[in-house]
Parts: structure tokens; sequence; C-alpha cells
């Protein structure tokens, strides 16, 4: 499963399609229909998108929720409160991957990004997420 029994360890370049959907690497360990969200990433005057596995995220926002339940101070609670809500807000959308192994990508986030049919994306896996970027010529 995508980032969850295997690093994501590689990288390749590849396309949108006309649709604004993009195929998801093979060295990602990417499953049909498995569900993915995804974060942007402002990064030198850059707007990349990195991908995470849902259930992955899920797992760790339970994690948070449990050292929240087992926090006695009021200061501990309240950081890892703030903790839970950064971490959630922080993901754009959610997806999932189509029998091609491609998933669609938000229009309105495709104007954001200024990514087209004609540009050269690279990406480039990160152990847990994979960071898709706009490949500079």
């Amino acid at each position: 499963m995508f980032g969850e029994n295997y690093n994501i360890v590689g990288h390749t370049t590849g396309k949108l399609d006309k649709k604004g959907r993009i195929v998801v690497p093979d060295f990602s360990h990417r499953e049909k229909q498995e569900q993915l969200i995804a974060k942007k990433i402002e990064e030198k005057k850059e707007t990349k998108i990195q991908l995470y596995n849902y259930k992955i995220y899920l797992e760790k926002v339970n994690r948070y929720h449990q050292l929240l339940l087992k926090a006695r101070k009021l200061e501990k609670i309240m950081e890892l409160e703030r903790t839970i809500q950064e971490y959630s807000r922080s993901f754009e959308f959610s997806t999932n991957i189509d029998n091609q192994y491609r998933i669609n990508i938000p229009n309105e986030l495709l104007k954001e990004l200024n990514w087209n049919a004609d540009d050269i994306l690279q990406y480039d896996g990160l152990g847990d997420s994979l960071l898709i970027s706009k490949k500079s010529m």
C-alpha cells in the first residue's frame, strides 16, 4: 500500500492528462482504489503537492487523540489539540487511485499551481509520502 508497508523511494517524471489526472508511479507501491490525501507545500516561490496514504493519516490522528486522552496537564492538552487541528487543516483534498493508477487533481488547485498538460512533473519519494512539483527546465 502507498507508504504503508514500504518506504516510497525513487524519482521519475510524468505529465498531467487533459482531464487533470496524473499517474501515481510504481515505486510508491500504490493500489487501485486506495485513498490518498494531499497537502500543498510552498517552497522557494514554488508550490508543490505532497501525497499521503489516508489510512496512515487517520492512524496518526488517532495516536494524537490517544495522547490527548492520557494527558493530565492543561498545557499539554491544549498543545495536542492545536497539533491535531493544524495537521488536519493542512490537507487540501482527498482522492482515490483509479483502475489505471491515476488520481484527479481538482481544477482550482491546478490553476493555483499553474500546472497544465504540457508541463513535465517531477515525482520524488519521501519515505511516507510522494512530492510532486513542476520540473524546472
